[in-house]
């Protein structure tokens, strides 16, 4: 039966509640939002209509602050007039149960029928419709208890690969080499399900170190046709969860392309499905002839914007129409793709640091104004990013004609693309997609690792630091004059004068100490420089600021680069942001105390704000250098903390379930002597 909607309620958070939000504001359809306490500030909040506190509803225990609550969310929608709801991606999109609850209060479910979640969302039935429908899947099985695992594993073969059955997005998924690993990540993957899906059981499947991972696009409506709507490739990842994605699949012959397309139609046709979902496969890097399905993802994916984009068409309002009845016909879906799209991911997360989350406030926040750019955001300046959910902040989409013009064309977005107060992966994105594998499409899922092995890091040259010291000086004139200050430096700045004109700045780069001079010459600002045993001359002219934005013209050259001031319970930092690489350069308090700190300290600290799951040691106990001690969440990931040193055990000022701050003292280790 058709029927038109005219208010939705979004039940999910962050970028893909805002981007869902927009179609509906396309359509002039109403949109209304809920939130945790973690989100009462977040920008979905800001872009809806309505926007409703989960803690409102109910008394809510689980650990994403309501968005895992069905009868709240059903609450909320029937509370506030809507007349269908949309689940998004992750939480609740792929939970049957959520889906039959909207059904029974009378709510359109925008996705598949809670049948269809059912046989396709738990992954290990949906191996079996796979194999009902002829297609091949991956050697694997689902276990109960840790010798079945091990059991299975030894079947299969090793190495394997530990996932979730409920869920996806790279949560919970571990590799094991042998029985040993098994049997360590089997416990820490049970938590990170159980906190990610509400269901902490897991699937063992043969890990294929060598492939490439391909997932097709379907829509169905209720007349029975099905379609697959294009393809892309995801096999850029880390730690399981992609990075960058593109569309069409590069280096496919054709019939592959039809076989991979054929085979994920047959899967969703075999239960019925509706609406639209992405069937993955899992394809040999040595012959793509060779290929296995892997799952089904019954909602829209992360990475749908690239099929939009290559399509010319609107994913969300394809969603919406066939929810209302409408057929595929009636869409009018191209059959051809149209050049080719990129999508890279922005994560608050630290590359550099083994992609460890991060968080903070955002002091500023830029995108370029660039021909084919669209950039997805979940945060604004001034937003804060927490430790509770998917450190995902931005996705950056760019569309050209051919597949290298697109990746220059999101090498220089990302490049021109500035997130500071918050530590991300945009350098990293770079690093990667200006490397010869992925200009040539020759990747698989193993190439980050071994990029992260070879990488070279980034450090700040004498030209960065000249920028800072031109950056502070701009903004001590400006507060020396009383003029309006941009957001980026609303306070005064503490400067010395060392002569006629001169200004001394001082402060540290990661503990190693940084020092310029500047005066004003007739040609400009002339910014002397010492950094790590070198000394160098910049000269700063013709400079201009919007809004923590700087263009000048640096030795002769032209230069852009972004800047903001942030402070927090260390001191005060200043953030730096140029082609596409950031830096934070520290106050002298801080550069004093990593100094006194040495490299003998017995103090333990959270690397990132999250939630304690696990003590694995107690007071007393000895430890070797490397020894587990402490496991901590953070966005739905768990991280170790090992000994920084062999020695003792003398404190444990945390519990389990305890919620830490960043670099928040946990276990003390007082080394051997």
């Amino acid at each position: 039966m058709a029927v038109q909607l005219s208010s939705v309620l979004v039940a999910n958070r962050g970028e893909i509640a805002v981007r869902i939000m927009r179609t509906l504001a396309a359509l002039d359809v109403n949109a209304v939002a809920v939130y945790s306490r973690a989100d009462a500030g977040s920008l979905h909040v800001r872009t809806a209509q309505i926007a409703v506190a989960l803690e409102s509803v109910a008394e809510l225990t689980d650990a994403t602050g309501g968005y895992l609550s069905i009868r709240a969310l059903i609450d909320i929608a029937l509370a506030n007039g809507c007349d269908a709801v949309h689940p998004g991606y992750g939480f609740l999109a792929e939970n049957a149960d959520f889906a039959r609850a909207c059904a029974a209060a009378g709510l359109v479910f925008i996705g598949p029928g809670a049948d269809a979640i059912e046989a396709l969302g738990d992954k290990s039935a949906a191996r079996e419709v796979a194999t009902r429908a002829g297609v091949p899947v991956v050697p694997g099985a689902q276990v109960e208890a840790d010798a079945a695992a091990t059991e299975v594993a030894s079947g299969i073969g090793y190495p394997v690969l530990v996932k979730p059955v409920a869920g996806g997005g790279g949560k919970g998924m571990h590799v094991a080499a042998d029985g040993q690993e098994l049997i360590a990540v089997l416990p820490r993957a049970r938590r990170e399900a159980a906190a990610a899906f509400g269901d902490d059981r897991l699937i063992i499947e043969r890990y294929l170190p060598r492939a490439r991972h391909i997932e097709v696009q379907v829509l169905a409506d209720a007349f029975g046709d099905v379609r697959a709507v294009g393809d892309r490739e995801c096999t850029m990842q880390r730690r399981h969860q992609k990075v960058i994605e593109e569309a069409p699949a590069p280096n496919l012959p054709d019939a592959v392309r039809e076989a991979i397309h054929s085979a994920a139609v047959a899967v969703v046709r075999e239960v019925g499905y509706l609406n639209a979902g992405t069937v993955e496969f899992v394809v040999s890097a040595e012959d793509s002839t060779e290929f296995y399905f892997l799952e089904v993802n019954t909602r829209l994916q992360v990475e749908h914007p690239v099929t939009e984009e290559v399509l010319g068409i609107d994913l969300v309002t394809c969603q919406l129409r066939i929810a209302e009845g409408a057929s595929l016909a009636s869409l009018e879906i191209p059959e051809q793709t149209h050049g080719h799209a990129f999508e890279a991911r922005v994560y608050a997360e630290d590359a550099d640091r083994g992609f460890l989350p991060t968080g903070g406030r955002i002091a500023h926040w830029r995108v370029p104004a660039l021909s084919g750019l669209r950039v997805d955001a979940a945060v604004a300046s001034g937003d804060v990013v927490g430790s509770a959910y998917d450190p995902m902040i931005a996705k950056v989409i760019v569309h050209a004609e051919t597949r290298e013009q697109a990746r220059r064309a999101l090498v220089n977005a990302l490049k021109d693309t500035a997130v500071l107060g918050v530590v991300t992966n945009t350098a990293f994105l770079v690093d990667l997609l200006e490397t010869d594998e992925v200009a040539s499409a020759q990747m698989d899922t193993r190439f980050i690792e071994r990029f992260v092995e070879s990488r070279t890091l980034a450090t700040p040259t004498t030209l960065q630091i000249a920028l800072w010291a031109a950056t502070r000086a701009s903004a001590a004139e400006v507060a020396s004059l009383l003029r309006p200050l941009s957001p980026a430096w609303k306070s005064a700045d503490s400067w010395r004068l060392t002569g006629a004109g001169k200004q001394l700045w001082r402060g540290s780069i990661e503990g190693t100490a940084v020092t310029a001079h500047t005066h004003h010459t007739s040609e400009g600002l002339m910014v002397s420089v010492v950094h790590d045993e070198v000394q160098d001359q910049h000269l700063v002219a013709q400079t201009h600021e919007s809004d923590g934005h700087f263009t000048a013209t640096v030795d002769g050259e032209s230069v852009s680069w972004d800047a903001a001031r942030a402070s927090d319970s260390d001191g005060e930092h200043w953030w730096l942001s140029m082609r596409g690489y950031s830096w934070v350069i520290d106050s002298r308090q801080q550069l004093r105390a990593a100094r006194v700190a040495g490299s003998q300290d017995p103090q333990v600290r959270s690397p990132m704000p999250g939630t304690v799951v696990r003590i694995d040691v107690a007071v007393g106990d000895s430890v070797e250098a490397g020894q587990q001690l402490i496991g901590v969440e953070a966005m739905k990931m768990e991280h170790a903390l090992v000994a920084p040193h062999a020695g003792t055990v003398t404190e444990v000022t945390c519990q389990v379930g305890a919620h830490v701050k960043l670099r928040e003292v946990l276990i003390t280790v007082e080394p051997s002597t």
